[in-house]
């Protein structure tokens, strides 16, 4: 199928998920609906994919940083649209990068309809604080009800903490709080990232307002930059400044292990690191 229609192995894993989606949806839970054979041979074309783009001189997109950042948020407040068009295109953004979200573990898939039991709702996320090295320490928690990395039912929750020191403008808890504050709490069963009309705010539409807003501001010769580059950001800005793996892993939840990890060190700790994370990226001169 691949060969016949000139499907990238991206494209047939969105195929298989979506499969997997109607599954959870039609109440079915089976762990194992994908043969071994048809992963190898998702495997045997991605290699396929990456040999064509190195003859084709084609990069991988871009991880997010700091600097891009920067650019983006100064670009929302110059864009000419609504406040609550700006807030939410910031707190997805920040949220992504922080938490090492992937898009749709933070906005719904579709602009319509949505599935509460797979989508991010009004009241999946919580405000909350904790005491960390002796302050308070403000939060928010994200409850991921059908997360990649595990398929329980009851999903994780996952924290970001706040951002302090000279990086504070790049504070997710702050963006998601602003944006909360234009946005209507009368019901907690709609999707947390809507737009002013009330319908999703989708990963579709994320990606089409990155691309007006950043265009002409970003080396694009280092790769395309889509809402996925902002999962790899924080990883690549803790290798460059010399984190150890363990922390990377933990950090974005990349391996199953380290999902298994993140459930079970406690959030004081997690806060901590989270500190000492952007702390020491503020002071590492690495390029960001």
């Amino acid at each position: 199928m691949a060969n016949v229609r000139g499907l990238k192995s991206s494209t047939i894993e969105n195929y298989f998920s979506g499969f997997r989606m109607l599954h959870l949806i039609k109440g079915h839970y089976n762990h194992h609906l994908r043969a071994d054979i048809v992963t190898q041979m998702i495997k045997g074309v991605k290699n396929g994919d990456q040999i064509r783009d190195m003859i084709q001189n084609k990069h991988p997109r871009q991880p997010v940083t700091v600097g891009i950042m920067a650019k983006l948020k100064e670009s929302i407040h110059n864009a000419k649209m609504p406040t609550q068009h700006k807030r939410l295109i910031w707190f997805a953004a920040t949220t992504c990068l922080l938490g090492s979200f992937r898009v749709h573990e933070v906005l719904p898939k579709e602009q319509n309809t949505f599935d509460k039991s797979i989508t991010l709702m009004q009241g999946d996320i919580k405000f909350t604080s904790l005491k960390s090295n002796g302050k308070m320490t403000k939060a928010i928690t994200l409850h991921l009800k059908n997360p990649k990395e595990d398929k329980t039912t009851h999903g994780i929750r996952v924290d970001i903490f706040e951002t302090t020191g000279p990086l504070r403008w790049l504070c997710a808890v702050n963006a998601a709080m602003k944006y909360e504050g234009v946005t209507s709490k009368t019901d907690s069963e709609q999707p947390f990232a809507r737009t002013a009309n009330g319908t999703g705010y989708t990963g579709r539409m994320f990606n089409k307002d990155l691309k007006q807003l950043l265009m002409g501001k970003l080396d694009l010769s280092l790769g395309p930059l889509t809402s996925h580059s902002f999962r790899a950001g924080l990883a690549t800005m803790m290798a460059r400044a010399g984190f150890p793996d363990k922390e990377i892993q933990l950090t974005g939840r990349w391996t199953s292990s380290a999902f298994k990890s993140y459930v079970k060190t406690a959030r004081p700790k997690r806060a901590a690191l989270a500190a000492s994370i952007w702390s020491t990226l503020a002071e590492s001169g690495v390029p960001l």
